[in-house]
């Protein structure tokens, strides 16, 4: 079978193991795909299909692509709050929460870095699955625990946050499974 066509049949994004199953030399494949500008590599055994995506003039976007490195996980933090509208500037990091700790926690992709963090298990809860963005993504409130509790007192963010726009209710109840220091940083945030 011809790269191309071997391609053709590799959805956006795919992993080492998904070539092995359409070609013995998987590694030789990639290797020459790359080279020919037909793939990208993301991060080690995870590729972006750049043929088909030229084909179809699209692209995965950011949240997609970081949902499907590492499983399972969903995005958080700055970014979720931006995408529900609490957040007004646009951030350029993609924070990603895991329960399972990851060797490479951050990397590049179409000019945003996706980080990664690890959650305890207790902790890993208030995300729904997002079709627009085909990743899943916090709701409002939980992304701003999930920033509390990971940047500690280093947020600068809070005087661009939108608060009115939260489930203050919603947000106390959650802010309960986080320790302490969490709901009280949460309570001096909201009471600004």
């Amino acid at each position: 079978m011809k790269t191309t066509e071997i391609l053709s049949f590799l959805p956006f994004l795919f992993k080492t193991s998904d070539v092995k199953k359409l070609e013995p030399h998987a590694d030789i494949f990639l290797h020459r795909a790359k080279q020919r500008g037909y793939i990208e590599r993301i991060i080690r055994g995870t590729y972006l299909n750049v043929f088909k995506c030229q084909v179809a003039d699209t692209f995965p976007g950011v949240e997609e692509v970081a949902c499907f490195v590492h499983s399972p996980c969903y995005i958080t933090a700055e970014w979720a709050i931006n995408y529900h509208g609490v957040l007004l500037q646009s951030p350029k990091v993609c924070t990603v929460v895991t329960t399972r700790p990851k060797r490479k926690n951050r990397f590049l992709y179409r000019g945003y870095v996706i980080e990664y963090s690890t959650l305890k298990r207790e902790l890993f809860f208030g995300f729904q699955y997002e079709p627009t963005l085909k990743a899943n993504l916090a709701g409002a409130e939980k992304a701003l625990l999930d920033l509390i509790y990971l940047r500690g007192k280093r947020i600068p963010v809070f005087d661009e946050l939108e608060l009115d726009l939260l489930d203050k209710a919603l947000l106390q109840k959650m802010a309960s499974k986080f320790p302490p220091y969490v709901a009280r940083y949460c309570d001096q945030v909201l009471s600004v």
